[in-house]
């Protein structure tokens, strides 16, 4: 019969042979060390779970300046002598009460919605097959 000799059964036949004071010591700063790294882990994993998403969301923007025009559907804002306007969707997040002439900063990303190939102009037209 062979015996268990797991890192925990070593532990306990080492603890065996200490006062009680002693092993509640050891017992306590195994859990605290086993505490710290499970944070220690959980905040790296956090970092890169919000360094893949920031990556896939791509570049983010922001124009600042004060808000012309507002609506359930956009938002246009006076930046130096241009007036931008912006989608605004149930899912755009407002900080403070929004209104006509309130400076705001509007944080934006580019995304393609369709992409549509031209040819080259001194491409040659495709040979259509020739009839039978």
């Amino acid at each position: 019969m062979s015996e268990d000799l797991s890192p925990g059964m070593i532990l306990r036949r080492h603890l065996k042979h200490l006062s009680k004071r002693r092993r509640l010591c050891i017992m306590v700063e195994s859990h605290q060390t086993f505490i710290m790294k499970t944070k220690t882990l959980l905040a790296l994993a956090s970092f890169a779970i919000a360094s893949a998403a920031s990556a896939l969301a791509g570049t983010s923007y922001q124009a600042t300046g004060p808000v012309l025009e507002l609506t359930d559907k956009k938002i246009v804002i006076q930046k130096d002598t241009e007036k931008w306007e912006f989608a605004r969707t149930p899912e755009t997040k407002v900080e403070g009460t929004l209104k006509v002439g309130e400076k705001v900063t509007v944080h934006y990303t580019m995304t393609a919605a369709s992409v549509e190939v031209k040819p080259a102009k001194d491409a040659k037209p495709e040979a259509k097959p020739a009839k039978k």
